[in-house]
């Protein structure tokens, strides 16, 4: 029979569906990001900044001119201009313990944190001689604490203290509003009056928890441990106002929801959801749901998302089996809505910030093609601006390092190339790279008896394409379902392959 071809483009990787997968999705994948229609490697870590005591939280705060990134630990809080390291530590700090009890913000361009056993404490951006984080002394002690317009939002006030807020899991309170450059700390700032907006509520409908929120354009949106709720500053006397959003799910722990652009994702007990506030879809479902709850470890407290708006792509952080902290990335495209996966050692927690390196690179001077650069235009090595940050607790990192030996793997099994009940003899490879020259990259072949069968990779038919001298690779392998696999150490990128075979028989 004479030779065939068939063409396989990128869509992303699904765990859920093997051996059932769409056209264009991937089995497997490491340390592989989609976007732009391209499978690329992600970039290398780069340590920014290196701590002295572990750190479990991380918040940074611009005052115009300079950058500081406050860190909270188990032993003190510190602040950095990633040049040298402060303590700022509350005068009453109670030994945080490592299950995701802080949260943080900032309001009235003033930085504060919240740790669930403390009262919530601010920073005045004094750096040169810093003083102590002061502790809000009216505020109550909440599980989460979040800003909200010109106040801040307690979420679980079951360990306050505070006289005037009910001590209940149920109870969501908020400050009175207060000035630019100032935090709702005196007297009175959190007692409900007829002269200022404080306020708080129950809700206790359906029972539950209040976990954490974040504000949404001009509302905000409570996250219950099983409904979310949108609370919504309307005036008049009872200040604030709300309705139920979703009663079939709750959010899974504390910092687990991120805006962007006025779009809501949450990470709930049972799936990964987008809302504007009116209506909710699922973004994970048929692709990585399945997968992610089933591997789910028993330190899911430690999970955590965030919106990298550098590269405008979500970070899903969850802990699978006994894992103490992530060793995965799951990163969702936005624009393409395709996933990919980063590896690595104890994603701890994740920010969006700025950082202070200095500039050593120009645009014309960085290396790489058109596909593998994430960079926005006029960026440079130094990365002044819109930074995604994250720590392992030994260290602050930032993905910079574009020839890090990092490998980056993608794996299609189950491929039938249109006819699964007939064997194909493959005779060549033609991948889809776009690298730099010379980068190497490994290509495999193997062969399944049935699509959910075990892979058999033939050393026969693993061997390598460079880029800038081989445009494919000879092959000589049979079978009714055929697996492929790629992966390199160098930055490259994969927009799909071309396959030669000849239809054999059906047996």
């Amino acid at each position: 029979m004479p030779v065939q071809a068939i063409e396989y483009k990128l869509a992303g990787v699904n765990y859920d569906l093997p051996p059932h997968l769409l056209e264009g999705e991937w089995s497997a994948a490491k340390n592989m990001q989609f976007r732009r229609g391209f499978g690329q490697r992600v970039k290398g870590n780069a340590i920014i900044e290196v701590w002295g005591t572990a750190s479990q939280h991380l918040l940074n705060v611009w005052d115009g001119t300079n950058s500081y990134w406050i860190n909270c630990t188990a032993s003190n809080v510190q602040v950095t201009n990633l040049t040298t390291i402060k303590t700022i530590t509350p005068g009453t700090f109670t030994t945080p313990v490592a299950d995701g009890g802080w949260t943080s913000g900032i309001l009235n361009g003033i930085p504060f944190v919240n740790y669930r056993t403390d009262q919530a404490a601010y920073w005045g951006l004094d750096y040169s001689t810093p003083t102590v984080m002061a502790a809000m002394a009216d505020a109550p002690e909440c599980a989460a604490m979040r800003p909200y317009k010109y106040g801040l939002v307690a979420m679980d006030c079951a360990g306050s203290s505070h006289g005037t807020i009910p001590k209940e899991s149920t109870t969501v309170a908020w400050s009175t509003f207060v000035d630019p450059g100032t935090a709702p700390s005196a007297a009175g700032d959190w007692t409900p009056t007829a002269s200022n907006q404080a306020g708080f509520a129950e809700l206790g409908s359906g029972g539950g928890r209040c976990v954490d929120g974040i504000q949404v354009q001009d509302s905000f949106l409570v996250g219950k441990n099983n409904s979310f709720w949108v609370m919504k500053n309307t005036g008049g006397v009872e200040v604030m106002t709300f309705r139920p959003l979703v009663s079939s799910a709750g959010l899974l722990t504390t910092n687990c929801l991120a805006e962007v652009n006025g779009v809501v994702y949450a990470l709930t007990d049972s799936d990964l959801i987008r809302t504007d506030l009116n209506s909710t879809e699922s973004v994970i479902d048929n692709r990585l749901r399945n997968h992610l709850f089933d591997t789910l470890g028993d330190n899911y407290k430690l999970a955590w998302i965030a919106y990298n708006r550098a590269q405008h792509e979500l970070w899903v952080c969850v802990p699978q089996a006994a894992e103490s902290y992530a060793q995965l990335v799951y990163q969702l495209d936005l624009a393409s809505g395709q996933w990919g996966v980063k590896s690595g050692t104890d994603f701890i927690y994740g920010s969006m910030g700025r950082n202070n390196l200095t500039i050593t690179t120009t645009w014309s001077g960085i290396s790489g093609t058109w596909a593998t650069i994430d960079r926005r235009w006029g960026e440079s090595d130094g990365n002044v601006a819109d930074v995604f940050v994250w720590t392992n607790g030994v260290n602050m990192r930032e993905e910079e390092a574009e020839t890090d030996d990092m490998t980056g793997e993608l794996t299609r099994s189950g491929l039938d190339l249109g006819d699964p009940y007939r064997v194909k003899n493959v005779s060549r490879i033609w991948p889809d790279i776009e690298a730099d020259a010379g980068v190497v990259v490994s290509v495999e072949a193997g062969y399944q008896d049935a699509v959910d069968g075990a892979i058999t990779w033939p050393v026969s038919a693993a061997g390598s394409v460079t880029t800038g001298t081989d445009q494919k690779m000879d092959i000589d392998i049979s079978g009714k379902y055929l697996a492929f696999r790629f992966s390199s150490t160098s930055v490259y990128a994969l927009a799909g392959f071309k396959v030669e075979y000849r239809p054999a028989g059906r047996f």
